[in-house]
């Protein structure tokens, strides 16, 4: 069922070891599919705890059954050994030559129990504008990258760069990708009349999931239709998942989990028998897309992956609710920030004795009069006055009591500075208002600091006392105290 032998390497031969190292990073790629679609609100204790329990026995029990001699869903298996051979001596076993099924639906089905039982960020389907991406340049270079990398993934797994297999494997790596951008891309141009390249970076990925199983096992010209359902597969399971409140931060499940599904689907429906026959020794008779056992074959072995991972991340996830109490950061963290609460070093920030070491998230000023705003827009008037960034305290207690907020502007001086805005309403000289020279002593005057550190991320929502979620109306370049 789960296999036996060489624990922690014990008895390996050296010549595995390569073989050892390869699976481990297949391992931690199924691990960290879920983080994404978790991010944000996840403790990071349940996290790890979710990390051990995928890498050291839910991915190695579906790799055992799927790629092991002894799997019994196994192309490596001896014909009577795996499932199919009461039916059909001829029939392969689950094919999933990289992983489609045993890396990206087990990473998929464990960020949908992740992200369905942690629940969504504070906000997130209340006020969805504030949880658009936010940096095209920076997703596009991961995408790159993740790429860059799928070719080590898919034609690696050849464990031969130099043959034939990893050659074709190679092509289709390219070719399944580049036809789900394009996809994405039509399809946003003729429905919504724009270039959305988010989508298109995202069916991308969803392309190279879903051309992982059967990458040599395919004509060229199959992988690209492949890579065209991938896209539209994964634009409707996104949506889907969305219409269900289920908050996947960056689209894990309907990329990795409902893509990989399609892409172990596509090996029963375009595999290739000669090629399928050239790469697995014990299927010397498979007959591939020519009949509909190897479709049948596939479904199974998907239905066992999913069911499989479900039940034991259910398993994990209510354990570590019952040790830890909770699954999840409070809404104060939430809004800080969990570089500050979660990874800070005690050194440099100090503990209060709180649980977990945790420093507690600043105050969030809210009042029915003022808020109080640091709005980082560049000056146009250079002449205001400009201090250092780094020794700026602004002092709240004097504004507690006003009706207008309080603004502090870059310098436009390039030395790092701010200067003291005027509030609004009010006119920089010669209209009534009062000059920065007055906005200056006020502040300096007021009574209570408030240290610049102590300021959290932008969030583009306030959260009230009694939990009541409401766009605060700021752009993404404020930060809402």
């Amino acid at each position: 069922f789960i296999g036996s032998g060489q624990f922690a390497l014990s008895k390996t031969p050296n010549s595995e070891k390569a073989f050892f190292l390869f699976q481990l990073f297949m391992a931690a790629t199924s691990a960290t599919i879920m983080s994404g679609a978790i991010a944000g609100r996840a403790s990071i204790d349940v996290y790890y705890v979710c990390v051990v329990g995928i890498s050291g026995f839910i991915f190695p029990v579906v790799t055992h059954w799927a790629w092991s001699e002894q799997g019994w869903l196994s192309p490596f298996a001896e014909p009577k050994d795996r499932v199919g051979h009461n039916t059909d001596d001829d029939i392969c076993g689950y094919i999933d030559f990289a992983g489609s099924g045993c890396v990206h639906i087990t990473g998929g089905m464990a960020a949908l129990m992740g992200a369905w039982l942690i629940g969504p960020r504070t906000g997130r389907f209340e006020v969805p504008e504030a949880f658009e991406q936010s940096n095209q340049a920076l997703i596009a270079i991961g995408v790159l990258i993740l790429w860059f990398g799928w070719f080590g993934f898919n034609a690696g797994s050849t464990l031969d760069l130099l043959g034939d297999i990893a050659a074709k494997a190679a092509v289709t790596t390219t070719l399944s990708p580049c036809a789900a951008g394009l996809t994405a891309l039509l399809y946003t141009r003729l429905l919504r009349n724009k270039w959305e390249i988010g989508q298109m970076l995202n069916c991308v990925l969803a392309g190279l999931v879903s051309i992982t199983a059967g990458c040599p096992f395919v004509s060229d010209w199959a992988s690209i239709i492949i890579g065209i359902a991938g896209a539209l597969v994964y634009l409707v399971a996104s949506r889907c998942i969305e219409l269900a409140r289920i908050d996947d931060p960056v689209n894990a499940i309907a990329i990795h989990g409902v893509c990989g599904i399609w892409g172990c689907l596509a090996v029963g429906i375009f595999g290739i028998k000669e090629d399928i026959q050239a790469f697995y020794s014990k299927c010397p008779n498979a007959k591939g897309n020519s009949t509909g056992m190897q479709f049948a074959i596939q479904l199974l072995g998907v239905v066992v992956i999913i069911s499989w991972t479900v039940v034991m991340m259910g398993i994990i996830l209510c354990t570590c609710k019952f040790l830890f109490g909770t699954l999840r950061i409070t809404v104060e963290e939430e809004q800080y920030g969990m570089d500050q609460t979660e990874h800070m070093d005690e050194s440099n920030h100090g503990r209060d004795g709180s649980s977990h070491g945790r420093k507690p998230p600043a105050k969030h000023y809210e009042s029915n009069s003022s808020m109080k705003i640091l709005n980082l827009t560049k000056p146009k008037d250079p002449e205001r006055v400009s201090r250092p960034l780094s020794n700026l305290h602004t002092r709240f207690s004097k504004a507690e009591e006003s009706s207008q907020p309080v603004l502090v502007q870059p310098s436009s001086k390039n030395d790092g500075g701010v200067h003291l805005a005027n509030t609004p309403g009010e006119e920089t000289k010669g209209g009534g208002g009062k000059s920065n020279s007055t906005n200056r002593q006020e502040m300096e005057q007021m009574s209570t600091e408030f240290d610049m550190k102590q300021i959290p991320k932008p969030r583009g929502i306030d959260v009230s006392q009694d939990g009541k979620v409401q766009p605060n109306g700021l752009p993404s370049s404020t930060l809402t105290l």
